[in-house]
């Protein structure tokens, strides 16, 4: 009666860990994805830093397991003394809360308030500095000058723009027309 009794436990006990076996499988997966099962909607972030106020929005934003915050279909912008600085778009991105930087990638167009474009494929900003950096291939146009390059750097605070790579400048006379 004792061998049968331990041979029922000993099948029990193996049912049971198959099962919580099982379970921890099924959970494994969900606590170390990168996707978050949390998923805003209309997200917005607003920064007081010493350079202006800076405000990031998204569609959709989801958190990583890093405590970054993943976003679909990204606008951003900085403000000084209620002017605005500079606004950004760009299919996604990841903002990195803890550091103030800004990762936009998939068709990254920066706008400033001084007239300037930028277009680019990926573009890491970072807030507190106030600077863009640029890379994958860019095109620069103001005023009818366009310039093209492998990389930039944008100065936000200044409004300066360093294009490096291969940098090819074209200008159109008819855009500078009244």
């Amino acid at each position: 009666m004792l061998s049968r009794f331990k041979s029922r436990r000993e099948t029990l006990l193996g049912g049971h860990l198959k099962t919580v076996g099982l379970c921890l499988l099924l959970f494994f997966p969900q606590t170390t994805g990168a996707v978050s099962d949390v998923e805003m909607t209309g997200f917005r972030i607003t920064q007081e830093t010493v350079n202006g106020r800076w405000e990031i929005r998204a569609v959709k934003a989801t958190y990583d397991a890093q405590g970054d915050v993943l976003l679909q279909e990204v606008s951003a912008r900085m403000l000084s003394n209620g002017f605005e600085r500079v606004t950004v778009i760009s299919d996604k991105g990841r903002f990195e809360a803890s550091r103030l930087v800004l990762h936009l990638e998939g068709n990254v167009i920066v706008a400033s308030g001084l007239g300037s474009r930028l277009e680019t494929p990926e573009l890491q900003w970072n807030g507190a500095d106030a600077v863009m950096v640029a890379g994958g291939g860019v095109r620069l146009k103001r005023l009818g000058l366009e310039v093209l390059g492998k990389s930039a750097r944008y100065r936000i605070d200044s409004g300066m723009a360093m294009v490096s790579g291969g940098v090819r400048t074209t200008l159109d006379s008819r855009s500078n027309r009244p």
